[in-house]
């Protein structure tokens, strides 16, 4: 008898229902695409939440589908062609993410798996707290089913991502044109000093998130520039000012700046803020997995500001991502386990 090998086995489809936006996306991703690369590589996944994001990045800028690994065979093509044409956005939206969960989970050869409580309970639905992607769950369910949907944040494991990281990383790399938008704003920075502190605002949806713990005021953000400005006065730092609108207002201050990204598309700014922020030397700001994945992707370091009213000399900072990952607070906290 033949052992099938889990690494060349037939083309199941893994549909992806992730949650949150860029910074939640592109982490969730990350993690699927290690898994798939550890056991399942021919498996297919189908992203469902990165396709606001498909434009940006090389591994779907012409993928419109977000099916990993793409296909040439005609039905793939067709279905990439009807998933950019057609108006498929609805399927985006929680209710509809809902009745595609509910269908695949009373579909002969189908099975939804949900995580985390991600929302509304579905009978027949598999139900985790959290997905280990290392103990053999998913892929048992992709082994039984044809096609699998997957929904919920607390999918992860740390070891298989950091094994295939360098390839991950080089699959979720932005456009080129993005990328060069961002190197040019940093060199335009660096002819002001050779020491970039990137400030990461987050207020919006922090209002409400987590209680309101790491919603700070621009006055708090103000007095963590300041600060930084004397914390780190032997190497004249400048800030790179990044998040809400309203932020724009701390840059009446000599060393602090916004991106200068007037001209591009306003879909493309989280995209190259991110990478700015991945440019710099080091990152402040609450904690945020925007922030994290500019500091896994980059080479500053991280400094997770936790309270507001904290020396920030006091504050631990991070110089590799898998620092972060060893905090089990941080990594419950902004990370999903």
């Amino acid at each position: 008898m033949i052992k099938t090998n889990l690494k060349t086995q037939s083309p199941h489809k893994l549909l992806f229902c992730g949650t949150g936006r860029l910074g939640n996306q592109l982490l969730s991703f990350a993690h699927l695409l290690a898994w798939q690369q550890e056991y399942r590589q021919g498996l297919r996944i189908i992203n469902l939440g990165f396709w606001p994001y498909r434009k940006f990045f090389r591994l779907t800028e012409h993928n419109p589908a977000c099916i990993v690994p793409s296909t040439t065979r005609m039905w793939g093509d067709c279905t990439a062609l009807i998933w950019e044409e057609l108006p498929f956005r609805w399927l985006l939206l929680p209710w509809a993410q809902h009745l595609l969960r509910k269908l695949a989970a009373n579909l002969p050869g189908w099975q939804s798996i949900s995580v985390d409580g991600c929302r509304k309970s579905i009978p027949k639905e598999k139900e985790l707290k959290t997905l280990d992607l290392a103990d053999g769950t998913l892929d048992q369910v992709c082994n039984i089913f044809q096609t699998t949907i997957l929904a919920g944040w607390r999918i992860r494991n740390w070891e298989i991502l950091n094994k295939h990281w360098n390839n991950v990383r080089s699959m979720l790399r932005p456009v080129e044109k993005i990328e060069q938008l961002a190197i040019a704003s940093q060199q335009k920075l660096r002819e002001k000093s050779n020491f970039i502190i990137g400030i990461h605002i987050r207020q919006g949806d922090y209002w409400t998130w987590n209680d309101g713990k790491y919603y700070y005021t621009l006055d708090q953000y103000s007095s963590i520039i300041e600060q930084c400005r004397l914390l780190y006065k032997d190497r004249n730092p400048i800030f790179l000012i990044t998040g809400t609108e309203e932020a724009a207002c701390l840059t009446r201050q000599a060393d602090c700046f916004l991106s200068d990204q007037s001209s591009v598309e306003r879909a493309q700014l989280p995209v190259i803020n991110l990478l700015e922020l991945s440019l710099c030397d080091l990152i402040i700001g609450p904690p945020s997995v925007f922030s994290f994945w500019a500091f896994m992707i980059g080479n500053a370091s991280l400094l997770p500001v936790l309270d507001p009213n904290l020396d920030i000399a006091l504050t631990t900072s991070y110089k590799h991502y898998q620092e972060a990952i060893a905090c089990s607070e941080f990594r419950t906290l902004v990370l999903g386990g």
